[in-house]
């Protein structure tokens, strides 16, 4: 009796093993009771005396190089790596905004003197639509990295980023509008 058990657990275990290989491939994480489960589902029927020790003897032994595989493949995939800084499009387009209406100046002036003083007004085309698509852009960035889901060097990064374009898209929306000329910060030319 004893006999035909060690004949029965030995033709019972070069398949147990292929297939404890095959679910560690799909499943490089699975636990031993994962894999024990499995393969009782497999069979449709509980493990027998002995099947347990085979199936803890087949998992050691495939578990560590079936983790070793998976870190070697998500390390040349590039999974591992830390994340970095990029601009996003968003940002691109806003840093665009927020520079080009210190080149691109569409602006008409008109100065006249009233009762002894200079008056006058101010408008830049440039700075209102440039000012505009700053400000929104930079409300946006902003926006979507106060709940980001980055590191938190990157996320302060961007946000100062996205900071700085909204500050040089008011600048720019000030500016165009002629509000700065009208308080005396700048002066009509």
């Amino acid at each position: 009796m004893e006999a035909a058990r060690v004949s029965d657990l030995l033709r019972t275990e070069v398949p147990m093993r292929s297939f404890i290989h095959e679910a560690l491939l799909q499943n490089p994480e699975a636990t031993r009771e994962q894999i024990g489960f499995r393969w009782r589902a497999r069979r449709g029927e509980t493990l027998r005396e002995g099947e347990e020790a085979l199936v803890s003897e087949a998992y050691e032994l495939e578990a560590p190089a079936a983790r070793a595989s998976l870190a070697g493949e998500r390390h040349a995939a590039g999974l591992d790596a830390p994340p970095r800084f990029a601009l996003t499009k968003k940002e691109i387009v806003g840093l665009a905004a927020a520079v080009l209406p210190f080149v691109i100046t569409i602006e008409s002036t008109a100065v006249f003197r009233q009762a002894g003083v200079d008056r006058g007004s101010y408008f830049s085309l440039g700075g209102l639509v440039g000012g505009l698509i700053a400000v929104a852009l930079g409300i946006v960035v902003v926006k979507a990295m106060v709940g980001g889901q980055v590191g938190q060097g990157i996320r302060l990064g961007h946000i100062a980023l996205g900071s700085g374009v909204f500050l040089l898209g008011a600048y720019h929306l000030l500016h165009g509008l002629g509000v700065l000329h009208g308080v005396g910060i700048m002066k009509f030319g």
